[in-house]
């Protein structure tokens, strides 16, 4: 394993462990850690377009989930007012229906 690869290694080990506490480790380890992090959040990610991977900023990234998810958001949105709407008709449909049948019998 490599250096780079341990260092994360403990570094993750570091950030999810809540029983790590400020007071046992030294302050210029808790600068390296910080500046560990900062590089992680700067450090270009992968994202999938189609058939192709691209390198984004996390910030990048997240922008894009979060208009994908507005438009999600919006499209359930329409689907549920068509959902209504033909729900409706559909009543509609079968009260005209019913009626015709009614009028018929009635004749």
């Amino acid at each position: 394993m490599d250096f780079e690869a341990a260092s994360l290694e403990l570094l993750s080990h570091l950030l999810i462990s809540p029983l790590v506490s400020s007071a046992s480790l030294s302050r210029s380890f808790i600068i390296w850690i910080n500046r560990t992090r900062l590089l992680l959040n700067c450090r270009p990610r992968l994202s999938t377009h189609s058939k192709r991977f691209i390198l984004q900023s996390k910030g990048v990234i997240h922008n894009q989930l979060l208009e994908k998810q507005k438009i999600a958001e919006e499209k359930i949105k329409e689907l549920e007012q068509r959902k209504s709407y033909l729900e409706r008709s559909v009543k509609d449909a079968e009260d005209n229906i019913r009626e015709m049948l009614m009028a018929r019998r009635a004749q």
